[in-house]
């Protein structure tokens, strides 16, 4: 195990951050060594994380890369970023993630915020998770159902003392693309492209380009990507709403209808006054960071929620985890 006292937390949005201490897990057994009487914060890349000026709690990161699969099954542990994980999926012809491609971030937290995007979500394969439980001071392994997978919710958001270490996929060993996404679609009408004609590399090639004009570069343009999540909302509640705004994009879900946040903030984005931040102008549920504060960063997104609020009656859920 390696200490790192005082040190700068790098993060996607680039906030100035530093910890009172940060501790590199090399092996299964530095694991033991962790002080779970200290409060500890877990942080791969920091792509899904708002960072305060300081920090005082042990930072908690994995040093050590591992990955392997047999039949369509595979493992990831430790530092294995997810673009890696892509390229080792389609290198060895697993297939299913190819609608994942190009997500910032360690395999081993996709778990966490259950990633997705284009129709496709990483519970859909995760068959286990094996996790360092800091209360018992042991591993323990959870199935599917345990992680209590829901639309970018998991038990790891609520349960701290859970270390994941180990990320299992069930993969295909037979191509079957999902298309069924809008953007998808329109992006291969534009550019001429046969869905049926699409190898799973093309497809991840194809998801890649669509993202790219979605979501700015972070080392260009710090961002964390979509800050707030798709809210649900119940049939009756849409249908009003929709009486108002017929235009207002929309899909159905197991739970009622789900509403563009992205759009909902472009409807109240000309009463937003901010500070050293903007919304990306091809997709307004990205904010970028051009020199702004923690703290005009909060008040900000505050602005949002509650103008939001004000105009729809709809309450936006942030998606990144912002550590207070």
């Amino acid at each position: 195990m390696k200490l790192i006292e005082n040190s700068f937390i790098p993060n996607y949005f680039q906030l100035p951050s530093t910890a009172s201490k940060t501790i590199i897990i090399e092996s299964e057994d530095d694991y033991k060594e962790i002080d779970s009487n200290y409060p500890h914060i877990v942080i791969g890349e920091g792509s899904n994380l708002i960072l305060p000026k300081f920090i005082n709690a042990q930072i908690i990161k994995l040093g050590f890369k591992e990955i392997n699969h047999q039949n369509t099954t595979i493992e990831v542990s430790g530092a294995v970023t997810w673009a890696e994980l892509i390229d080792y999926s389609l290198k060895n012809n697993l297939y299913g993630l190819e609608n994942l491609t190009a997500i910032p971030g360690l395999a081993t937290a996709a778990p966490v915020q259950n990633i997705g995007a284009y129709g496709v979500q990483i519970s859909e394969f995760i068959q286990s998770v094996v996790c360092w439980d800091l209360e018992s001071n042991k591993f323990i392994h959870l199935s599917n159902d345990d992680c209590a997978f829901s639309y970018r919710r998991s038990l790891f958001q609520s349960n701290k003392s859970l270390i994941i270490h180990k990320v299992c996929l069930q993969l295909n060993d037979t191509f079957k693309p999902n298309l069924t996404y809008k953007s998808i679609q329109e992006f291969l009408m534009k550019n001429s492209i046969n869905g049926e004609d699409l190898s799973p590399a093309k497809l991840s090639s194809v998801i890649a380009d669509i993202r790219s004009q979605r979501l700015p570069n972070p080392q260009l343009s710090p961002n964390v990507g979509s800050f707030f999540k798709n809210p649900t909302i119940s049939s009756d509640t849409f249908h009003q709403l929709k009486g108002n705004y017929p235009e207002i994009p929309h899909w159905s879900d197991e739970h009622g209808f789900k509403i563009s946040a992205g759009w909902l903030i472009s409807m109240i984005s000309n009463e937003l006054e901010s500070n050293n931040l903007e919304l990306f102008v091809n997709n307004n549920l990205v904010i970028i960071n051009e020199g702004c504060t923690y703290e005009e960063l909060l008040k900000f997104v505050s602005s949002i929620q509650s103008k939001v609020s004000t105009k729809f009656g709809i309450k936006l859920e942030v998606e990144p985890e912002i550590i207070t």
